[in-house]
């Protein structure tokens, strides 16, 4: 993770001094202040993202970290249940950070590009089963729903499906790694295996994100 998240630290100082961003624009993008939202943010290859797109990957990964909240404090209660909380209340912070909002964004999108470049695709009736068993996990939890209306369900319903159409397009790059890994440790721990996935995963990030077209223009 702290791989990742240098990379694209770098690549927006790079990309913002060459387009001419003072050193106090790229202190505001660290804290909060984008373009206007009708504006383009990041082009990576043909693809233009806006604000809202960053706004949705994000409300997107805070759905996801809510979603891991609930089942980390199945079964908790008093100190144990409060610190599993706040765990995850400073993960959610995070993401109140552009530099972190863009990673995570750039991250997806182009581990999504990867997987079609080895011809991957999702079928439709994985992809529909997918859809369908993340909104009955919704359906399950007041919070998720809570967060969902407040955001505006009809984006949520607008955008969720290409969402996660790359979401399962980056899974399939991870199985990969992992079938790979697992083959040639097969003495390796649990906890050892994990590593070595993590360090692939960052190794073939980086160097993919590197071969891409990524212009990243914020004020």
């Amino acid at each position: 993770m702290m791989r990742k998240e240098k990379l694209i630290a770098v690549l927006i100082v790079f990309l913002l001094i060459i387009t001419g961003c003072s050193k106090e624009d790229v202190a505001d993008s660290s804290s909060g202040l984008v373009n206007d939202e009708s504006e383009t943010i990041v082009k990576i290859e043909a693809r233009e993202f806006v604000a809202e797109d960053m706004e949705f990957y994000t409300f997107m990964q805070k759905v996801k970290n809510e979603i891991n909240r609930i089942a980390d404090a199945e079964g908790l209660e008093g100190q144990a249940l409060e610190e599993t909380n706040k765990f995850w209340a400073k993960e959610n912070e995070r993401y109140d950070h552009v530099n972190t909002q863009l990673q995570n964004m750039i991250e997806m999108y182009a581990m999504s590009l990867l997987a079609k470049e080895k011809n991957y695709f999702i079928p439709m009736e994985k992809l529909d089963k997918e859809l369908a068993d993340f909104n009955a996990i919704v359906a399950r939890h007041t919070s998720i729903q809570e967060m969902i209306e407040a955001y505006g369900e009809k984006e949520y319903k607008l955008n969720s499906r290409s969402y996660t159409e790359e979401s399962m397009l980056r899974k399939r790059i991870v199985k990969d790694l992992d079938e790979e890994i697992r083959e040639a440790n097969p003495n390796a721990s649990e906890q050892e295996i994990k590593y070595l996935i993590s360090n692939a995963y960052d190794d073939l990030y980086e160097d993919h994100v590197s071969q891409l077209n990524v212009e990243i223009n914020l004020q």
